[in-house]
């Protein structure tokens, strides 16, 4: 089994994240996404919300992802009161094994 070192993940990794989506979306069975996967707009959205996440390196390429995407919303209910919403989307990926 290859070495591999879990760490906090950076904007510097959006792509190489966007691009693992990408491939575990094709297999059509891992997430919630079919391909294709705009690659691009993906590595954006992980670079603007890339707090919390962390990948797995191994030989200097990233293996494998946690990506947690917390969204907090406000909303004010009929009585005057403010409500927090908190709107989450987790995607774990891994590389295709072949």
């Amino acid at each position: 089994m290859a070495q591999f070192a879990v760490r906090p993940a950076s904007a510097d990794d959006a792509q190489a994240m966007a691009e693992l989506f990408a491939a575990v979306a094709e297999e059509r069975d891992g997430i919630a996404t079919e391909p294709p996967v705009d690659i691009g707009e993906r590595a954006a959205q992980f670079a603007r919300t890339i707090g919390g996440s962390v990948v797995a390196v191994a030989g200097g390429q990233i293996t494998g992802m946690l990506h947690v995407d917390v969204s907090r919303r406000q909303y004010r209910r009929a009585s005057g009161e403010l409500w927090d919403s908190i709107v989450m989307g987790l995607a774990l990926s891994q590389p295709p094994v072949r």
